[in-house]
C-alpha cells in the first residue's frame, strides 16, 4: 500500500499517523507555541480538537507559554512543545529521537 504513493501522500500519511518527537525540537522559530502545535493539523486542512489541545497544553504545563516563540523558552518547555505538537494530531504511533 505505502509502497505505491506518491512523495506528497507519504507526507500526508506520516502527518496524520506518525508523530515524531526530535532531539533538535524543529520548531518554526517565527511561530508560537500554539502555532507550532497546531501547524500539522492545520497543514492538512483539518479542525483543531481545542479541548483535546487545552488538555494536553495543561498536562504539559504550557498554558502561560502559548504566545512565546520558541527562542523565548527554555529547552524543556521547547521538548514539551514538540510532545504537544506530536499528540496534537492523535497519531496512531510516536517515534522519539532519545538519543
Amino acid at each position: 500500500m505505502l509502497e505505491h504513493l506518491k512523495e506528497e501522500e507519504l507526507t500526508i500519511f506520516r502527518r496524520g499517523n506518525i508523530g515524531f518527537i526530535f532531539q533538535q525540537y524543529n520548531l518554526v522559530p517565527m511561530l508560537n507555541v500554539w502555532e507550532n502545535i497546531v501547524l500539522p493539523i492545520q497543514l492538512d486542512g483539518r479542525e483543531v480538537d481545542q479541548e483535546y489541545l487545552q488538555e494536553i497544553i495543561r498536562i504539559l504545563g504550557l498554558e502561560r507559554k502559548l504566545q512565546n516563540l520558541p527562542s523565548t523558552l527554555s529547552g524543556g518547555q521547547q521538548q514539551r512543545v514538540v510532545i504537544a505538537r506530536a499528540l496534537a494530531t492523535k497519531p496512531a504511533l510516536i517515534l522519539a529521537d532519545v538519543n
